[in-house]
């Protein structure tokens, strides 16, 4: 879903929680890693803090693929969109 700030005007797109919940544990780690004594539990720490964010991302890019997806579906005259799948 993609909302206005009604501050400014911006568009921003409200990805799932599935995404946020990858963000927060990416920023845990990261925490964990500038908190780390030992050189390599700090490498562990950015580690998972990357496979996080990687993972963040492809929930972000599903979201946006399905959001065109159902732009695109509802843009078309007599068309309908039913369990993901487009019917004419």
């Amino acid at each position: 879903m993609i909302t206005e700030n009604p501050a400014n005007g911006a568009m921003r797109m409200n990805f799932t929680p599935k995404h946020d919940q990858c963000l927060e544990r990416a920023d845990h780690a990261r925490r964990r890693a500038h908190l780390a004594s030992d050189v390599r539990e700090r490498a562990e720490c950015l580690e998972l803090e990357q496979r996080w964010l990687g993972l963040a991302a492809s929930y972000a890019l599903s979201d946006r693929i399905s959001l065109s997806t159902q732009a695109k579906a509802s843009a078309r005259p007599g068309s309908r969109i039913l369990a993901g799948r487009r019917f004419i």
